[in-house]
């Protein structure tokens, strides 16, 4: 493990995919996803019409930085319309299918296997704790994936959702409205990631210190330095060190 200076900090925030459970979320977990919920849909919609819809609105939510709007309402203003169904029905269907088959998904994962020693070991050390994944999915899907880290019953601070957030990765919106939400100053924040461009560059920009997780590593650049960097499992003994 590499580490650089530090300095107090009151919360420790924790990116999901690829850094607390593998999913390959930008392969075989979305393709899985994207097989998935096209069956389930197809009573309701035109073959090859749901996909674009999706991407659409997920572009939009990636896109706008809109205070006033929840990225569950951004996405739901770019997806409802191309499909010419209300958003409210849309919803329904999307929640009976992360109740009745998102959880198929989980043999596309597998759990870090210090995911819940670390994550642990942060709340015992006085540490609040909150999930900073991606916020593009609802949260009924992020819980399935806690539960598939072993995280689910965790009491987090936070666990950001498209219904609870205005931001998303990478703009460092997203990681000064986690510390506003949590009351905090960046500078009393830690993001813990596996994403260079996401997680790391960032947090940083936003004023918050870094841990990269480089056991699953993705989008390295030398010229971004983490404050520290090591298996995650290198993050508790770091941290009982400040």
């Amino acid at each position: 493990m590499t580490k650089g200076s530090a300095a107090p900090s009151n919360a420790i925030l924790f990116d999901l995919d690829d850094t607390l459970l593998f999913s390959d979320m930008e392969n075989a977990f979305l393709n899985a996803y994207f097989g998935l919920l096209t069956e389930y849909a197809a009573p309701h919609f035109p073959s090859g019409k749901l996909i674009p819809a999706l991407l659409a609105g997920t572009d939009a939510v990636q896109r706008m930085h809109d205070p006033t709007l929840t990225n569950e309402q951004v996405f739901a203003a770019a997806f409802a319309p191309l499909l010419g169904h209300p958003w409210p029905e849309l919803r329904a269907l999307f929640t009976g299918f992360y109740e009745e088959r998102f959880s198929q998904l989980r043999v596309h994962t597998r759990p870090h296997p210090q995911a819940r020693q670390v994550v642990v070991a942060c709340f015992d050390a006085g540490y609040r704790v909150a999930i900073a994944t991606n916020p593009l999915f609802p949260a009924r899907a992020i819980q399935h994936r806690l539960s598939w880290a072993g995280l689910e019953d965790m009491p987090f601070d936070l666990v950001t959702s498209y219904e609870n957030m205005h931001t998303c990765k990478p703009s460092p919106d997203y990681y000064l409205e986690i510390a506003s939400l949590m009351d905090l100053l960046p500078a009393a924040c830690w993001m813990v990631g596996n994403d260079v461009a996401r997680d790391i560059a960032p947090a940083q920009w936003a004023g918050m210190r870094t841990f990269l997780a480089d056991e699953w590593l993705v989008n390295d650049d030398p010229g971004v330095q983490p404050d520290c960097r090591g298996r995650l499992v290198d993050l508790v003994p770091y941290l009982q060190g400040l």
